[in-house]
């Protein structure tokens, strides 16, 4: 996704005060029993951010990655990647490094992409073969760096966000992933229409080989931003041919977003991102919610918080499984509506709206319940993390369905 931050956006850490809060709020409601809807809230619009808004929150907020002195092992070419916050571990501090993360993802869109100190840096020689599309993205964008008339306005950054949407800005230039840490997995719709999960890596290649490469080869004219042009076209088929070196099959690549025949928008799902969690073990035959849903609940609410400072409203969906055994598809129509009352309360209570606007409507943040029967049985008395409830988080209208 390619969008522009504003001032208000920071990094949470464990411990901090909005950190405990959303805890406390989801701790309340898996305890509440039975769990009430309250009435939606009215719905009301977001503003769009404008330049102003980048200005205020990147400059300051790349001043202090600048600060740090670099380390260039020899042969190098000139220009790389600025990691913010390198030495974090998240989600504790027996985690690795956002820096080893980050080094990692890059590694795997080409092997000749090291870190350095806070810096992620592009080797000279051969690239593996096996990685020539995305070493030819990676080069094409130091190839600009280093070029007398840059499209690029300043050294790019890249930084993790716990709690975040990954998102691409180009100017100043910033790369922000979603932490592989986090209890959300990222996915995608393929264009088979089904639910596709990715590893993180992949999800650095959208960014980077997706945006950031589509803003430089084409000379800043085209991003793949969605509603312009061929929207977000561009974007999946840089990420898709890394994926493709990576031995993706076709059937699991990302869905293109405009049809280029016809230049108009696909039908269906047209390779929406989304965040996915589950909320497992439910008891046998039963919808009261597990131990497991309080940590689920509060990421939910502080993932929905985080990108709402972008001024991007998250949809929600809920879909639960049962077995046959146990009460078949109504008991999985039952755990999806408790799980999505639980989340209703966890989100209201934290102050966030139950409805947005959209256009002269208002369209409710959750859509439509999904439930599935799950083959073979159920047996009381045992944990069976196929017994459970998957949450869904997305922010384009058009990703509600099965």
């Amino acid at each position: 996704m390619s969008f522009a931050a504003p001032a208000s956006l920071r990094l949470s850490h464990p411990g901090d005060p909005a950190e405990r809060e959303a805890e406390r709020v989801a701790e309340a409601v898996v305890q509440r029993s039975p769990v009430s809807r309250p009435p939606a809230v009215s719905a009301v619009s977001s503003p769009t951010p404008g330049r102003g808004f980048e200005r205020a929150y990147f400059e300051p907020h790349f001043a202090k990655s600048t600060a740090i002195t670099q380390s260039m092992p020899p042969g190098t070419i000139a220009g790389d990647w600025i990691i913010d916050n390198p030495a974090r571990k998240f989600p504790s501090n027996t985690s690795p490094e956002d820096g080893a993360l980050i080094e990692g993802a890059f590694q795997q869109i080409s092997g000749l992409a090291s870190r350095s100190g806070n810096r992620i840096v592009l080797g000279t020689g051969p690239p593996n073969p096996s990685q020539a599309e995305g070493h030819a993205c990676l080069q094409d964008i130091e190839n600009d760096l280093a070029s007398p008339n840059p499209v690029l306005s300043g050294t790019p950054h890249v930084a993790l966000e716990p709690h975040g949407w990954s998102l691409t800005n180009t100017a100043p230039p910033l790369v922000s992933a979603r932490h592989p840490a986090s209890s959300f997995e990222w996915g995608y719709w393929t264009g088979g229409q089904t639910r596709h999960l990715k590893p993180f890596w992949q999800t650095m290649a959208h960014e980077v080989c997706g945006h950031m490469a589509a803003h430089v080869r084409t000379r800043g004219a085209n991003t793949g931003v969605r509603g312009v042009g061929l929207g977000h076209n561009i974007a999946i088929e840089g990420e898709n041919r890394i994926a493709t070196e990576h031995g993706v099959p076709a059937a699991e690549l990302r869905g293109l977003d405009f049809d280029p025949a016809t230049q108009s928008p696909l039908a269906g799902h047209r390779g929406e991102s989304f965040l996915q969690s589950s909320i497992t073990n439910f008891g046998h035959a039963a919808t009261n919610l597990p131990a497991s849903s309080t940590a689920v609940l509060r990421e939910a609410v502080r993932t929905i918080q985080t990108v709402a400072q972008t001024h991007l409203d998250l949809f929600l969906q809920v879909e639960g499984f049962a077995f046959a055994n146990e009460g078949g598809l109504p008991m999985a129509v039952r755990r999806a509506a408790a799980v999505r009352a639980a989340l209703i309360v966890a989100i209201t209570t934290a102050g966030i709206r139950a409805q947005i606007g959209s256009g002269a409507t208002a369209t409710s943040r959750f859509h439509p319940d999904l439930a599935r029967v799950e083959s073979g049985t159920s047996q009381a008395g045992r944990n069976n993390p196929r017994r459970r409830v998957q949450i869904y988080l997305f922010h384009q209208p058009h990703s509600a369905g099965p």
